[in-house]
């Protein structure tokens, strides 16, 4: 695993409206309209911010997700832990959760201002 960027650069996740969200077997895309992108192949957590805990583990190979609510949303609040972990909360007041723990392998990659970092 590589080390988490800086918390200036998850900031420019905020505040822009997610376009895409796709989906293979082994990797989620969530684009959004200023052409930042998240790219997830970590197990994760998608659900409402008040239950978040409470929704199972995403872990691929991924059969459905449902990510497609946060179409048209904003990321409002982006936090991530020393070990990687990412956690964004949308404007529509769901939370998603990438866990980012094991060392063996890439846990997402982050497309911001046209930088690429992988965590």
């Amino acid at each position: 695993m590589h080390q988490p960027p800086k918390l200036e650069v998850l900031t420019r996740l905020k505040n822009s409206s997610l376009e895409v969200v796709s989906f293979g077997i082994y990797v989620v895309h969530l684009v959004f309209e200023n052409g930042n992108r998240l790219s997830v192949s970590a197990p994760f957590r998608f659900g409402n911010e008040d239950a978040i805990y409470d929704t199972s583990v995403c872990e691929f190979p991924l059969c459905e997700t449902n990510l497609v609510r946060a179409l048209g949303q904003c990321i409002i609040e982006v936090d991530c832990d020393a070990d990687g972990t990412l956690d964004l909360v949308f404007s529509n007041q769901d939370r998603l959760i990438v866990y980012a723990n094991d060392p063996m392998y890439e846990a997402y990659t982050l497309l911001v201002n046209g930088q690429e970092y992988v965590v």
